[in-house]
């Protein structure tokens, strides 16, 4: 196996020299763009592309022709070509064993370099990436990160790092952790609009159908973790799904926190006025389609009837991309200033969380994971969520 390096200014020159010296068969091992003075020294302007290419063998031309100009060295030396040696019978048997040893190490390290350089053309549709940052893109790419967030993820480090910076892997973790963390927008529930209460804080739960709604309304009004002491009411406009009515009035019955059902949506004025003296009122809404225009205006009539301000969009993590996409451009008709998402316990990628934030800059304050009342429930964390992007495979939700 012959492993070589090639340099040249422009990548399609070093290619050439690929191919001239070893021909159509060379295996490309590595490409990367390099400093002339060094590998990835960005203080210097001017860059070379380097390509590592490996051949199983020269070609046979290439062979003749250095068969031939050893022969004509050896004439013109005097010299007579030495007859083939006869076996040593003395050698050692276990020189080959070792010998055969060092060959399977540099095929298995051949087989590794192989591999980094398929997953290189399978996901890195940016051809200067550094080897160390292709398992961050895959990892990114395979748990639904979108495509531009992580390109600009990779570039941030790719021209903020120099020379042997790209060697340490802790250094690049660490880097890739906090800028997910910075694309990532996260904040408690009670801080929205904070400055604007008068009287109870009345926050409703919008979204899609089948996302949880319900159930996420009973947690946040059942758990402690979230509004503490305060006194808390309910009010359910889902008087579609009868399910959706019996289950909050069974919590209510359980909890003795008091809950009111309107039909129309000019009844939440009288409802929110039996909650008057209350802390927070939490309002579930029936499920919408974001593309019912129909829905999507009785929606509106329910917030501006009641008066809301807070109005936080309930997502599933496990919706596609490009339909959660089309839920928050649609859904921001009725100004959501909060995300929920919840069903994080059936998926296995959490990119949606980073796509949803990064993209429409609303904070995700609350995640869900389970069934369980008042449980499988917590505070978005971003410390916690960038490193469930990156390793869902260690998410453990109890």
């Amino acid at each position: 196996m012959i492993i070589r390096k090639f340099r040249a200014a422009t990548m399609r020159e070093a290619m050439y020299k690929v191919k001239n010296e070893l021909g159509e068969d060379a295996i490309i091992l590595k490409s990367e763009k390099v400093a002339n003075g060094g590998v990835f020294d960005f203080s210097e302007t001017k860059y070379e592309y380097e390509i590592t290419a490996a051949l199983d063998k020269l070609p046979l031309k290439k062979d003749l022709g250095n068969l031939k100009r050893t022969a004509t060295v050896s004439k013109i030396a005097g010299e007579t070509p030495k007859a083939n040696k006869a076996p040593n019978l003395d050698r050692n048997p276990a020189d080959d064993k070792f010998k055969f040893i060092d060959l399977k190490t540099d095929l298995k390290n051949i087989g590794s370099k192989l591999d980094n350089m398929a997953n290189h053309i399978k996901y890195n549709e940016m051809p200067n990436l550094p080897s160390t940052l292709v398992p961050y893109y895959i990892r990114m790419k395979n748990n639904f990160v979108e495509e531009k967030i992580i390109k600009d993820i990779m570039m941030k480090i790719y021209m903020d790092f120099k020379g042997e910076e790209f060697n340490d892997k802790n250094l690049i973790e660490k880097a890739v952790i906090n800028l997910i963390k910075k694309k990532l927008n996260t904040a408690p529930l009670e801080e929205a609009n904070a400055e604007k209460m008068v009287g109870p804080k009345v926050i409703a739960l919008v979204g899609p159908t089948g996302v949880g709604k319900t159930t996420t309304l009973a947690k946040l009004a059942f758990n402690d973790k979230f509004f503490g002491k305060k006194k808390v009411g309910l009010i359910t406009a889902d008087t579609y799904r009868v399910a959706a009515v019996e289950q909050l009035k069974t919590y209510s019955n359980i909890t003795q926190i008091p809950l009111e059902v309107i039909y129309q949506p000019d009844q939440i004025r009288y409802a929110l006025r039996k909650f008057e003296n209350f802390d927070v009122v939490l309002v579930d809404t029936a499920g919408r389609s974001q593309r019912n225009l129909q829905q999507m205006s009785e929606l509106k009539k329910i917030l501006y009837h009641g008066g809301i301000i807070d109005t936080y969009l309930v997502l599933s993590i496990t919706t596609r991309n490009e339909d959660q996409a089309d839920i928050l451009k649609r859904f921001s008709a009725v100004n959501f200033n909060r995300i929920i998402f919840t069903k994080l316990d059936e998926t296995s990628g959490f990119g949606g969380l980073l796509n949803s934030s990064s993209n429409y800059n609303v904070p995700i304050s609350v995640i869900t994971y389970g069934q369980n009342v008042p449980d499988d429930i917590d505070l978005a964390d971003k410390d916690k969520i960038s490193k469930m992007i990156l390793w869902p495979e260690k998410v453990e939700f109890s």
